[in-house]
């Protein structure tokens, strides 16, 4: 055949050589498949050219990226924000999937792999992501109760608010946003919200999401910058295949995707608490991977979802292109929990397990060095510091009551600080429901420890030694020392997370609906209003 490559093997050595690659490929493949919680992923084929809004651009087609820039202008801010995207749904991480445009901002950017959320939950994240602030501060626990939005005093502190009254930015959200049925629609400037189905008449809600940002992009006042959050709805609960778009289905048809481990002996490896069936967690475990759907159409419906989110956001940033702005604008692209797949025989997230709270994070910013493109980075950032992130992409100075740290000191030249980054975070779940255990953690590189408050339950991890978190050394009598200091470090950052507020006091923002307040103490200082500006007691109580 014209242009193939001819070896001087005879028919016997051909046979050997085949054998020989085959018999590797097989080791590799059986490793990959014990090692990684996702399971062993076969190759897919490229994207599908679907619904194009332009001619799709090639690698060598892109816009010029600058070298080393000084930008003297605020950038434009764009974050996608998928709904239950694990950390490693990504093609760079998962064989089996495409997702050409993520790869493409991660080159062209940072992907960082060790990136977190402080709660994993839709509602309470966004808040986090709008506030930079943990849920012991935003205090917004009820869903369609975003004290954050609701109390001007709260919101002049978010950062669309403070991009719209010192940086004169033009500020969108499109999708999800799950505080409009209370009234809160009028604190953008550009809005479109809608959630909770996939299929809006012949439009998939990926692809309603990017009409909207298109349409953002293409009415915006063109003399102002502008910043856009576009929170798409799925991949969010996607099991059914009617919960996809067939073409991109189909692509999975041929491929079967093997189990990460046997999931009834990981079941039994958790708390008693977390195997009972009522739990939230099992239930939509049954029903995803069990009852009514298996493993193969659950997690096929899943990826091909988030190829087709890919191909969405890649569309929103072609028209970026269009409009001569790429290397003006800050590209974001995270999302608000991750997804067990099954893992630890559970679904969804909200426990503190890593399947649960980490997220992609892949930053595109015209400012970075030329050396810092295409790298990774596994510093501990969190969901709490894009709010500053955002910000210092417009020049602005972050809102007083913040608690995240801008991360592009991770990667400029010339970092706002040089102070060591975090090498340990606080991750709490408040008592929301009962289907789902509070819970609360310190998070390491090396070391997590849980606490399950409702249980009066402690578990103490190894992640270097068991990252799939199966082996629970916190009655091991040769870890108690670290137990014990990881525990106090625990309580610290639980004050400090929470402050002004206290902990266990009537100003304690987490406390659950019923609480009786006679039983607690007041605020440990003179004004105990002071204490607790709009305070969430009656918040949760009423």
């Amino acid at each position: 055949m014209a242009g193939s490559r001819r070896f001087p093997l005879s028919s016997t050595k051909a046979f050997l050589a085949a054998a020989f690659f085959y018999t590797v490929y097989a080791i590799v493949s059986s490793y990959y498949k014990l090692t990684n919680p996702v399971g062993h992923y076969l190759s897919s084929s490229d994207v599908v050219s679907d619904l194009p809004f332009m001619e799709r651009r090639t690698v060598e087609e892109e816009d010029p990226i600058l070298d080393d820039p000084i930008l003297d202008e605020p950038l434009n801010v764009i974050i996608f924000y998928p709904d239950d995207w694990r950390h490693d749904d990504l093609g760079d991480t998962n064989p089996v999937l495409n997702t050409p445009f993520f790869s493409r901002m991660a080159r062209q950017g940072i992907r960082f792999t060790h990136n977190a959320v402080t709660t994993s939950i839709c509602w309470i994240s966004r808040g986090t992501l709008f506030t930079g602030q943990w849920v012991s501060r935003h205090a917004s626990t009820y869903l369609f109760r975003p004290l954050f939005a609701r109390e001007p005093e709260r919101w002049k502190e978010t950062w669309p608010s403070i991009l719209q009254k010192f940086g004169g930015y033009w500020v969108g959200h499109v999708g999800k946003w799950q505080y409009q049925k209370k009234g809160y629609r009028n604190i953008f400037n550009y809005s479109d919200y809608f959630e909770g189905v996939m299929w809006y008449g012949k439009d998939h809600a990926a692809k309603r999401a990017r009409n909207s940002a298109i349409q953002f992009l293409m009415d915006r006042p063109k003399d102002r910058p502008f910043a856009m959050t576009v929170a798409i709805f799925p991949p969010k609960g996607s099991s059914n295949p009617e919960d996809t778009v067939p073409e991109y289905l189909a692509k999975y048809q041929n491929v079967t995707i093997p189990e990460p481990y046997d999931r009834e002996a990981a079941l039994k490896l958790l708390p008693p608490f977390l195997q009972d069936n009522k739990t939230d967690a099992r239930s939509r475990y049954n029903y995803r991977f069990v009852d009514v759907n298996d493993y193969q159409t659950t997690m096929k419906t899943y990826l091909s979802v988030i190829e087709y989110i890919d191909k969405m956001c890649e569309e929103v940033i072609d028209e970026v292109h269009r409009q001569g702005i790429f290397n003006k604008t800050m590209i974001i692209i995270t999302a608000d929990n991750g997804e067990f797949h099954a893992n630890h025989a559970l679904a969804d997230k909200w426990y503190p397990y890593q399947e649960s709270i980490r997220v992609p994070l892949i930053i595109y910013d015209p400012r970075m060095p030329k050396k810092k493109r295409g790298t990774l980075n596994n510093a501990l950032t969190l969901n709490v510091d894009l709010a500053e992130t955002v910000l210092g992409a417009a020049g602005l100075r972050p809102g007083k009551t913040m608690q995240g740290r801008d991360i592009s000191d991770l990667y400029l030249s010339t970092p706002k600080s040089t102070e060591p980054w975090r090498d340990e975070f606080f991750y709490e779940f408040p008592p929301i429901d009962d289907k789902i255990p509070p819970s609360r953690a310190i998070v390491r590189h090396d070391w997590k420890y849980i606490e399950w408050t409702k249980h009066d339950h402690e578990e103490l991890f190894n992640l270097e030694d068991d990252p799939f978190e199966f082996k629970d050394l916190a009655q091991d009598p040769q870890y108690a020392v670290l137990k014990k200091e990881l525990k106090e470090k625990l309580s610290e950052l639980r004050f400090e997370v929470m402050a002004p507020n206290i902990p266990g006091t009537v100003c304690d923002t987490l406390l659950p609906a019923g609480s009786d307040l006679a039983k607690l103490t007041n605020c440990s200082i003179e004004k105990p209003h002071l204490c607790c500006p709009g305070t969430a007691v009656n918040e949760s109580l009423s």
